[in-house]
């Protein structure tokens, strides 16, 4: 193996490993919890779990396994008068980067009244 060679002062080695770009393209496990909101149709839950499914396939994620939970009632009141919501839950494995471009993504929507991310 050869020494590494500087170029100059600010400039990596040529044969140096960049941890950060390795990192990057592992993928890890993650669950995603989705609280869908209903609104008196439950028609839309198909379409919407559907939605979620191919972002997070678009993105590079491998989906493991869809959970239906159901409809659930809420412990706490909240801001948008919701008494109730659909959950879903997704097992997936995902880069890092790749599941921030989606929790981006899906805050757009007004179907999705939340969604929580677990590295498993």
């Amino acid at each position: 193996m050869q020494p590494a060679v500087l170029t100059n002062a600010y400039s990596k080695p040529e044969n140096s490993l960049d941890l950060h770009s390795t990192l990057d393209l592992m993928k890890r496990n993650y669950e995603g919890i989705y609280i869908l909101k209903l609104q008196g149709q439950e028609e839309g839950i198909d379409e919407m779990v559907g939605k979620i499914s191919k972002e997070l396939e678009s993105n590079g994620a491998t989906l493991e396994k869809i959970e239906r939970l159901g409809r659930k009632e809420f412990v706490y009141p909240n801001n948008a008068k919701q008494k109730h919501g659909y959950y879903v839950q997704f097992h997936f494995a995902a880069e890092p980067a790749s599941l921030d471009a989606v929790e981006s993504h899906l805050k757009l929507s007004d179907q999705v009244m939340l969604q929580h991310y677990r590295r498993l």
